[in-house]
């Protein structure tokens, strides 16, 4: 393997460290986003973050103290869950960049170079999630259990 080998590598490295600064940059930009929902009869007000954590309640009037603690409570749960939804989803579009990511890098990492040369052989002669040759559940034995053929070993 000569210097193809070191650009490869170096290149790979790079395009992680890219990944990685994105990665980040989109997770201080959830930590900061909130989304704000106000119920139907616009007595209330909630503030949830991107996990759907809750960080503010308001109440606009005085009249949820007439209400009695059931409807309270079900007004409370049915504009939380709407937060959390919207939050939920704005997490999702925000993420959605990255779906795939993982599997995309690990193909250009060992796809058509000299290092999918070398590792393929050792790849059929190693038992991982998926067995030799990418059988699932295959191991050594073909199996999917380890020497012998027996779960114990």
């Amino acid at each position: 393997m000569g210097n193809g080998f070191q650009e490869q590598l170096d290149e790979m490295m790079g395009k992680l460290a890219e990944h990685r600064d994105s990665l980040l940059a989109t997770q201080r930009k959830l930590a900061k986003y909130t989304v704000t929902v106000q119920s139907k009869d616009r007595l209330l007000t909630v503030v949830a973050g991107a996990q759907g954590d809750v960080r503010e309640i308001k109440f606009h009037t005085d009249a949820y103290r007439d209400m009695a603690p059931a409807e309270l409570g079900a007004a409370l749960v049915e504009v939380i869950g709407k937060a959390r939804e919207q939050a939920g989803q704005k997490v999702r579009e925000t993420m959605s960049p990255f779906q795939g990511a993982g599997a995309a890098m690990r193909k250009s990492m060992t796809g058509g170079s000299e290092f999918d040369d070398l590792m393929g052989p050792l790849r059929e002669m190693w038992p991982g999630p998926e067995g030799p040759g990418g059988t699932p559940g295959a191991g050594r034995n073909g199996t999917g259990k380890g020497k012998g053929g027996t779960s114990g070993g």
